[in-house]
């Protein structure tokens, strides 16, 4: 098997509250080659905000914002989903389960 990244997201407790959360609102049922675990007592603890980093991107504006606005709602918006000086949308928050996204429309007309 060649070599791939798989993110690996580290939760206090609530790993399942936050795939159904991503699920519902990414609109799938299937999370792709997401690798995630509550954090075992002993094994460094939990750290909100440091546990990961995630991106999505693509060209699907509709798809995009939709995401960007159901994943970030009532949260920390550390930049808004805006025209950036290299020609695409961008946008990046911290959503409720302390995961940090970034979102990137390329191409976009927004």
């Amino acid at each position: 098997m060649p070599a791939a990244l798989h993110p690996y997201l580290d939760f206090d407790g609530n790993t399942r509250e936050a795939f159904e959360f991503y699920g519902e609102a990414l609109e799938v049922t299937e999370l792709i080659r997401l690798h995630a675990s509550d954090v075992v007592e002993g094994m460094g603890g939990y750290t909100r905000g440091t546990n990961v980093t995630l991106s999505l991107m693509g060209d699907d504006e509709a798809v995009l914002r939709s995401a960007y606005e159901k994943l970030s709602v009532g949260e920390e918006i550390t930049m808004p989903l805006e025209k950036q000086m290299w020609g695409d949308v961008y946008g990046a928050f911290t959503d409720r389960f302390g995961i940090v996204w970034q979102v990137n429309i390329s191409g976009s007309e927004g």
